[in-house]
């Protein structure tokens, strides 16, 4: 009994502790990035990078996908996408390689 009340309390305790924080995983990102993007940088190694990517872009689909919906998402989401737009249609670089949001 007091083994299965434990499982449950670590399963449900708040607040969590965040290991590594979005800057740090922004950066990791834009380095897999940029290795592709290097002409210097061969093949082999490029699609290694891109693979990771790929491996990160399907976990986080698969992430979002069993997530509840949240108020204010639908409209946050809007926002994220006119601003994309923006960016794309204005030239700017939308990738924020050192931002913390």
């Amino acid at each position: 009994m007091q083994l299965a009340l434990n499982q449950v309390t670590r399963t449900h305790s708040m607040p969590y502790i965040e290991k590594t924080g979005v800057k740090a995983i922004k950066e990791q990102l834009w380095q897999w990035y940029d290795v592709t993007q290097d002409p210097r940088i061969d093949g082999f190694n490029g699609w290694g990078c891109k693979q990771k990517l790929y491996k990160i872009k399907f976990l986080i689909d698969d992430y979002i996908a069993k997530c509840p919906s949240y108020h204010g998402e639908e409209e946050w989401l809007e926002e994220q996408k006119m601003d994309q737009a923006v960016n794309k249609i204005s030239g700017n670089n939308p990738i924020n390689r050192w931002g913390d949001d």
